[in-house]
């Protein structure tokens, strides 16, 4: 479950700050004549206040503006500050696709060039855009595009936190967005983003992968796309697959293909070099050896749940054990490392079709599947499979010390 705010201390990454509504701006609608070309052939014009919106201050202005510190919440993130790049992207969300308007939440938009991006799209288009964003030096930005246009939404929260999204309920923000089942993609609801590189917004991509199972979150609201900028580094360890990424691949790549449909929405090419898309600029990355830093390659993703994704309510417990206790022993064939389930569990080896010498990093969504179904038949698996929290291992940790 992602966690709550009362959690906070855990880093400094996400000050806590208070949050503002909608801001009062004319509600005037303007007929704009629809262009069927490229967004990157319109200008920053409001698609529905036929306002300009604010240009962004000059790249050689950003250092000084958006300072990257740590008390700031500015570290181990990236923004795209090419408008062209920004609408080359923004095109890849597919929003203009004669469809109801949408709502969009827009995670970690950072100065608003995504933002800006989207707004020229006309209400018949976008119904309105959430941002979610944290830092403080962004806000004259996200505001400055509110006064501008009065679909725009900014949460001084990040993105992160369970109760956020809590918030937007209970403000109102999503009362024009229906409960629809899986069956189909969200017809007005889509989510777009900069995935930070730090270790909490990878949490957040896995935490919300998982709970595709159990329709938790936003997605009590139905499947629709996450369409995200993340680092190749992360995108790597998603979508890690049998012969692509072989090494990367992980509980989380296992997790992401067995509920998602995934794709790269742009070649790789396209928002390379770094430098030429991104701010802040790349470092010495070479010298101080840290993969995390500002300018790795950047990769634009699309993330979708599948109608039926093989992680369900009744199988998650079965899920979470299984690739838990076997990926701590990735390298080695399934024939040896399944001992780690239980004692006997060898007896499974012989209910499954596919070649049990294949190494745990090597296996498939399927043989992942079908074993895990095994598993679950097996009348001799663990009572229990979940976890132990903080609260029972010193629980346990205390009975231990009584008894000795």
């Amino acid at each position: 479950m992602l966690q709550p705010r009362h959690l906070r201390h855990i880093s400094s990454q996400f000050p806590r700050l208070r949050y503002s509504g909608v801001l009062n701006v004319s509600r005037t609608c303007f007929n704009i004549r629809r262009n069927n070309s490229s967004l990157a052939d319109r200008n920053l014009i409001s698609g529905a206040t036929n306002k300009r919106l604010p240009p962004q201050k000059p790249l050689g202005q950003w250092e000084q503006a958006y300072p990257v510190k740590q008390a700031l919440g500015t570290t181990e993130r990236a923004w795209i500050y090419n408008d062209a790049t920004a609408r080359k992207v923004v095109d890849t969300y597919g929003l203009d696709d004669g469809g109801e308007p949408k709502t969009v939440i827009e995670i970690y938009p950072g100065p608003g060039v995504i933002s800006k991006a989207l707004l020229t799209y006309p209400r018949t288009v976008l119904n309105k855009l959430i941002l979610l964003e944290y830092s403080e030096c962004f806000h004259p930005e996200i505001l400055a595009l509110a006064e501008a246009d009065d679909r725009v939404v900014l949460m001084k929260e990040s993105a992160y936190y369970w109760e956020v999204y809590q918030d937007l309920q209970q403000q109102g923000h999503l009362d024009d967005l229906a409960h629809v089942g899986f069956n189909e993609v969200h017809p007005t609801l889509r989510m777009v983003g900069h995935l930070p590189m730090h270790v909490l917004a990878e949490q957040w991509l896995s935490q919300i992968l998982r709970h595709v199972a159990d329709r938790a979150w936003m997605w009590q609201y139905g499947r629709f796309p996450i369409h995200l900028l993340m680092a190749e580094r992360t995108w790597r360890r998603v979508y890690s697959q049998d012969a692509l990424y072989k090494l990367e691949r992980c509980k989380l790549s296992v997790i992401a293909q067995a509920g998602c449909d995934l794709k790269a929405s742009l070649p790789l090419t396209e928002l390379n070099p770094y430098d030429h898309h991104f701010f802040p600029h790349s470092r010495a990355i070479a010298e101080k050896k840290r993969t995390r830093l500002a300018g790795n390659p950047y990769v634009s993703v699309e993330i979708t749940p599948r109608a039926q994704p093989l992680i369900t309510l009744e199988n998650i417990e079965h899920w979470d054990f299984v690739l838990r206790q076997l990926f701590t022993t990735r390298g080695q064939p399934l024939e040896r490392a399944v001992r780690h389930l239980a004692p006997g569990a060898t007896v499974l080896l012989k209910s499954v079709s596919f070649d049990v010498r294949k190494k745990i990093q090597d296996m498939s969504v399927g043989d992942w599947d079908e074993l895990i179904r095994k598993f679950g038949e097996w009348p001799f698996r663990p009572e229990a499979l979940s976890q132990p929290s903080k609260k029972e291992w010193e629980a346990r940790a205390e009975a231990q010390e009584v008894r000795i």
